[in-house]
């Protein structure tokens, strides 16, 4: 599990510093396993959280990755002057917003012929 988090961080890592966002990562990174056998899948990715077998049409394979991320909380102050030079009156307000702790889930589905290469997949996530 601790794999499969540190995999999604990596693709939030690549979109954030790239040009690209990350639905383009996703896409591109998906689009990429078309023609692959099974076998290959599993070995950079691992076990699938689940694999639905369509008998003579070809396999589903399910991989379920979920996690969180905080951001931090940030306060913003300002300071107004008004009133006579000798004598002002400041006042200062002080606007806070907490850290906030977003959870996120991503899901990617291969479909597979019943010679094990993938041929179509499916994705949904942040």
């Amino acid at each position: 599990m601790q794999k499969r988090i540190l995999f999604v961080l990596a693709f939030f890592a690549i979109a954030v510093i790239g040009c690209t966002s990350f639905e383009e990562q996703v896409e591109r990174e998906m689009k990429s396993w078309i023609g692959h056998h099974t076998s290959e899948l599993i070995r950079a990715y691992g076990l699938p959280t689940e694999v639905i077998d369509k008998q003579d049409v070809g396999k589903i394979i399910i991989y379920v990755y979920e996690g969180e991320y905080t951001t931090p909380g940030y306060a913003t102050s300002t300071t107004e002057t008004s009133g006579f030079v000798k004598n002002p009156t400041r006042t200062t307000s002080t606007y806070y917003v907490p850290p906030r702790t977003y959870h996120y889930q991503l899901i990617k589905v291969f479909f597979t012929n019943k010679d094990g290469i993938i041929t179509n997949y499916y994705w949904e996530g942040p």
